[in-house]
C-alpha cells in the first residue's frame, strides 16, 4: 500500500499537527507492507530531520529558513514541485494508493483514496473569536 502526504502543515516552524502527522508517519515505517511517500517540499518544520529521507519510499524535502515576505514564492513552488512529485511516485495518477493531506485542503491526487484528520475547526466556525494576526491563512 502507498500511503502518500504532502508538504502544507510542514510550513509552520513548530506546531501540534505537524508533529502529530511525524507521529503517525513514523508508526507506519515499522509496516512491511505500506510505503510511505513524503512530500515536504521547501519546509521549515523543526520536527523533522532531513537525514531521515533514506526511510521513506518517496521523499523529497529541503530545510529551509523563514524569510519574510517569500511565502508565497515557497507556496507556488511548492504546489508545482508536489506535482512533479506525484508523477514520479503515484502508480497511474495514484489509483490504488491513498493520500492523507496533512491539513483542511485538498491538493489533489486523481483516483486515490482520500483519507483526512480534523484536528479543531473552531478558527474556521469561529472566526470573529480571533484576532485577525493570529488566523491560520492556508
Amino acid at each position: 500500500m502507498n500511503i502518500f502526504y504532502d508538504h502544507t502543515i510542514f510550513q509552520q516552524v513548530y506546531g501540534g499537527i505537524s508533529r502529530y502527522f511525524r507521529e503517525v508517519i513514523f508508526c507506519f515505517l515499522d509496516k512491511d507492507d505500506v510505503d510511505i511517500h513524503l512530500f515536504m517540499g521547501l519546509f521549515l518544520n523543526r520536527h523533522w530531520q532531513n537525514n531521515e529521507k533514506y526511510l521513506y519510499k518517496g521523499y523529497w524535502g529541503l530545510p529551509v529558513q523563514h524569510v519574510r515576505y517569500t511565502g508565497r514564492v515557497r507556496k507556488f513552488a511548492n504546489e508545482i514541485m508536489w506535482k512533479l512529485f506525484q508523477k514520479k511516485f503515484a502508480p497511474k495518477g495514484g489509483s490504488g494508493s491513498i493520500y492523507h493531506p496533512t491539513y483542511y485542503n485538498f491538493s489533489g491526487m486523481p483516483r486515490a483514496k482520500v483519507v483526512f484528520t480534523v484536528h479543531d475547526f473552531t478558527h474556521e466556525r469561529y472566526p470573529h473569536l480571533f484576532h485577525p494576526k493570529i488566523r491560520l491563512l492556508c
